[in-house]
């Protein structure tokens, strides 16, 4: 199949300044979105949230972050301050808020969901916004590092901040820990209002609509990496549950440690996966990250003891290799050239859409029945190797492009 080649567009002075906020928004961006799976653990303990409560907080987050994440998008390639990233980190920072009040003072599920919207909500703008941005700031010579250098704060964001939390809850309790993570959270969006410079973002003259961003293999894309991330947010989602409930790890700092064994391992993986992008065939890659995703998580809930946790730590080698793939293939398969819109797309309809559907399947196989979070697991695991089997029927890619090295 014959690719479209990447229009020329005008890059922004490269400046410290972008770096440095763009990659403090993905620190908290990413750490945020990965402490909303504990904190539906908290609720299940504190509030006796069944499954089926679960499964809909999940469902109204990731929507929320999928859907309106593609609004943003639009908005960033307009200029809108509805496309900022402080926007964002501001939206998840009120949501959690919200959170916290659940846990601390009421259990009405309305609230608990009103505020699971609202993170959401601003978990979608990171990704596409921040990519874009750095896309349109560095040059070719220089994105790769700059990307790098961004994305790893989201590595560390996700692995840390269960850790950070749950140490902390252990002084002053979960909700009171939740609101302080969240104020930091506001700290450091007002920071990014007055830091990030707004030339750096905006692209009214470049501004796109749907139909000029994507073709056939976006298309082919959005749909393989959907199915990839149902898979895998299926098993992510409620392996904090799976560890409560079914491992008996409990809701203290011995569940932040597990999960932040889980998460570190990513760190390593991403960006060897970035330079292999550049040496191999890259549906060879997603058809090896997609596979091992599937037999990591076999032999995690088929172990127990020291061995569990390699398998643990193995399984987030694989699973959070995607974002480097698919910021690769993204760039490979435009028609347009980078846009915020265009890395939504496929990062949201797909990815992010996914995470909508996995935690749903999930919750419905485990229904009311903790136990049955093992089940919804093997059937996770056989869609990985579906993904795997079809990742080596996409377009052949015949050029070769510049991608982040982490996500």
């Amino acid at each position: 199949m014959e690719q479209n080649q990447m229009v020329a567009f005008e890059k922004n002075k490269p400046s410290i300044s972008t770096l440095f906020f763009t990659s403090a928004g993905h620190f908290m961006n990413d750490g945020f979105m990965f402490l909303f799976p504990v904190i539906t653990d908290i609720l299940s303990k504190i509030r006796d949230y069944p499954p089926s409560y679960l499964t809909v907080l999940f469902v109204a987050f990731y929507s929320a972050s999928t859907f309106f994440g593609l609004y943003a998008s639009r908005m960033a390639d307009k200029g809108s301050i509805l496309g900022r990233i402080h926007t964002g980190i501001f939206l998840i920072s009120i949501g959690m808020a919200g959170l916290a009040y659940s846990i601390l003072f009421s259990g009405d599920y309305a609230l608990t969901v009103l505020s699971s919207i609202l993170a959401g909500m601003g978990s979608g703008f990171y990704h596409p916004i921040g990519a874009a941005i750095l896309q349109r700031s560095y040059p070719d010579r220089m994105l790769g590092k700059a990307l790098g250098i961004n994305g790893s704060m989201g590595s560390i964001g996700r692995a840390i901040f269960p850790l950070i939390f749950l140490g902390l809850a252990e002084i002053v309790g979960h909700g009171f820990s939740l609101i302080i993570f969240a104020l930091a959270g506001l700290v450091v969006s007002a920071a990014i209002a007055l830091g990030l410079r707004v030339e750096n973002i905006g692209t009214r003259k470049a501004s796109k609509g749907m139909v000029d961003v994507i073709n056939y293999s976006i298309v082919l894309l959005t749909i393989l990496f959907f199915i990839r991330s149902v898979s895998a947010q299926g098993m992510i989602a409620w392996i904090p549950t799976f560890l409560t409930h079914n491992k008996n790890a409990g809701i203290g700092v011995t569940l932040g440690v597990v999960l932040t064994i889980m998460y570190v391992a990513p760190i390593l993986s991403q960006p060897l996966f970035g330079i292999l992008v550049d040496r191999l065939d890259k549906r060879f890659l997603l058809f090896l990250s997609s596979a091992g995703t599937a037999i990591s998580m076999y032999a995690y809930i088929s172990s127990t003891g020291t061995l569990e946790l390699i398998f643990l730590s193995i399984f987030g080698f694989f699973t959070f290799s995607g974002f480097p793939l698919t910021m690769s293939l993204v760039s490979d398969y435009a028609p347009k050239g980078p846009s915020s819109l265009t890395n939504s797309i496929v990062w949201g309809l797909g990815s992010s859409g996914g995470m909508i559907a996995g935690p749903l399947i999930a919750g419905a196989i485990i229904l009311n029945n903790y136990s049955r979070i093992t089940l919804s697991f093997e059937v996770m695991i056989v869609l990985s190797f579906i993904v795997a089997i079809l990742s080596l029927f996409l377009p052949k890619v015949k050029k070769k492009s510049k991608m982040p090295l982490f996500g």
